[in-house]
């Protein structure tokens, strides 16, 4: 209601404001506040262009810039009007003090970072990131800034940071969004502080620092409670379910997931589509019923299905209901669409938690070699929405399924170190499985195991991938008797599961490595 007060007194001050352009660009900037507020995040945009254009007449470019800056935020908003871009372009030329330059630079880099690849009815589903030209811009707003006010330096810096989200500028990435969070802090824009909060979250998190996240979270949601603006307390509910899936609490994680849909009015487009799977996929998929993973299952054409997340997702439901060739597929178009600014570890971490179901060595080995240069970092999605174990939990878990369980060990010893220090207890269990994996393979007796020419069939193709009616028909089988060997060749493996009775397969000599995980 405070909001669309705003609008309706602000559209009247703006009308009534004729031919005194200066205060008509400075009352369009409070009715985008207000539009914005309201969930209407184009029209708000819509209305910082008109300012724009009104406060150029007068020649002051100082406030040009300030409006532009306003367009740009918040970061998670990636689809700009070509008439935007190009106002942007145009400023940017004219810009010749240094706090102008890096003002409108940094606004030309948060805008242009990313170009939709993929649209639907309900906006853009992929994007395409252009780092090249969008670093150069951040870098040129950073050499701005340097002698230029708090907010043109915390712009410069917030640009910076969300134009290098590739894992290789981890270490110089915390550095800005520390950068970030203090300088938006003494800011007067709830949007930056925002983004300044969230980027600190992220970072914090990635490299281990639990306090440094909890900081920032606490930080964000003030700020959000504050403005009531929708979008801001959208984005920070986003990451306090995090925390609360870190801690395991539900009934916590439930209240935010109603606030979330509450709020996605003013939101990106992706973020009704991942309401759908995402959010209760992160508990759900854990489940050892079939028909509670079954309910996941998204129709093929499905829009979630063009988000790389939402891929990797869908790959995971469809791999826990024995659908493993449509799986596979939709693993290799996640990892085809891998993008390096765009939550990388946290989207090959989702991948993996299906190649471990299926035991796909093949795939399980190409994981490896994307994920060995990040062995300390955790994977935690570049908006916040959500945090997988540490990179190195999910390392041991991809060694196990290629039978390499010296490997494993180490990499599960190390992950439990970084686990342990964010409070990450959905990865502690999955570090102590991997452990007792590997304790028990090691005080066990080397084992004979004799399996008969149909188990030994059977389990090749279980390897492969096949599931248990599918290879009934390749065999000339009834499903039953599949079954029933299935369940005593893990008898005879001492597995619980498929991945491990592949593990020990492998380690066995039984199956030939690079016969396992084809399909």
């Amino acid at each position: 209601r405070r909001f669309a007060e705003a609008r309706s007194w602000t559209e009247s001050l703006v009308a009534d404001a004729g031919c005194d352009l200066e205060a008509r660009s400075r009352f369009l900037v409070l009715l985008a506040s207000a539009l914005d507020g309201l969930g209407d995040v184009e029209a708000a945009r819509g209305a910082l262009l008109e300012a724009v254009a009104t406060a150029d007449q007068t020649g002051d470019i100082g406030w040009c810039s300030r409006i532009a800056l306003e367009y740009a935020i918040p970061s998670d908003w990636h689809q700009p009007t070509l008439l935007g871009v190009s106002t942007l372009k145009q400023l940017a030329e004219r810009s010749a003090e240094p706090e102008d330059r890096a003002l409108t630079r940094s606004a030309r880099a948060l805008v242009e970072l990313r170009v939709p690849s993929a649209t639907g009815d309900e906006g853009v589903l992929r994007w395409r990131s252009q780092p090249t030209l969008a670093r150069r811009l951040a870098d040129e707003a950073v050499t701005a800034a340097r002698s230029s006010s708090t907010v043109a330096r915390a712009a410069a810096a917030l640009a910076w940071r969300s134009t290098h989200r590739s894992p290789e500028f981890v270490d110089l990435r915390r550095q800005r969004s520390d950068e970030v969070f203090a300088l938006a802090h003494d800011s007067d824009i709830p949007g930056l502080q925002i983004e300044g909060a969230l980027w600190r979250c992220v970072d914090a998190l990635e490299q281990g620092d639990r306090s440094g996240f909890d900081e920032a979270l606490s930080m964000g949601a003030w700020v959000a409670e504050s403005t009531g603006n929708p979008r801001h307390r959208w984005r920070m509910a986003i990451a306090e379910h995090t925390a609360a899936f870190l801690a395991e609490d539900l009934s916590r994680a439930e209240m935010l997931w109603v606030e979330i849909r509450e709020c996605a009015i003013g939101a990106p487009a992706v973020s009704p589509l991942m309401n759908e799977l995402y959010f209760p996929g992160l508990w759900l998929l854990d489940s050892d019923d079939p028909a509670v993973i079954a309910e996941l299952t998204l129709p093929e054409g499905h829009p979630a299905l063009e988000h790389p997340i939402g891929m990797a997702m869908a790959a995971e439901v469809l791999a826990r209901t024995d659908d493993t060739e449509r799986a596979r597929g939709l693993v290799d178009e996640s990892l085809d669409h891998l993008d390096l600014e765009a939550g990388y570890l946290f989207q090959l971490a989702r991948v993996a938690r299906v190649v471990r179901h299926l035991g796909d060595t093949e795939r399980a080995r190409r994981i490896i070699t994307l994920l060995e240069p990040w062995e300390s970092l955790v994977a935690i999605d570049s908006d916040a929405w959500g945090c997988e174990p540490p990179v190195a939990a999910v390392l041991a878990e991809m060694y196990l399924v290629v039978g390499d369980l010296p490997a494993a060990d180490r990499a599960a010893r190390h992950a439990q170190d970084i686990a342990e220090a964010i409070g990450h207890r959905p990865a502690l269990r999955r570090i102590s499985t991997v452990l007792e994996t590997c304790t028990r393979a090691e005080n066990t007796e080397p084992l004979t195991v004799e399996l008969t020419p149909r188990e030994h069939e059977v389990l090749r193709r279980l390897a492969r991938g096949g599931t248990n009616p599918g290879i009934a028909a390749e065999l000339n089988y009834s499903l039953s008797t599949i079954r029933r060997d299935t369940t005593i060749i893990y008898k005879k493996l001492g597995a619980s599961n498929r991945p491990d009775a592949v593990s020990r397969a492998l380690a066995l000599g039984l199956i030939d490595p690079s016969d396992a995980g084809r399909t």
